[in-house]
């Protein structure tokens, strides 16, 4: 049991090593075209609009 429990560490740990290098390589060649304010002004816009959208149930009793 615990052995399957480190090689799965081990597993996810290479996965998320993988999609962090994608994305710098990535990020770096966009920010390469786009200017970087506007690169991080149009991520925290759509993070935040995917947020409110998935949210939409939890945030309705603050507001109303």
């Amino acid at each position: 049991m615990q052995d399957k429990k480190i090689k799965l560490g081990f597993i996810l740990l290479i996965i998320w090593c993988l999609i962090s290098a994608f994305s710098r390589v990535l990020t770096g060649s966009i920010e390469q075209q786009v200017n970087p304010i506007y690169l991080g002004f149009y991520i925290s816009v759509i993070s935040s609009i995917f947020f409110i959208l998935l949210n939409k149930k939890q945030l309705k009793p603050l507001f109303f």
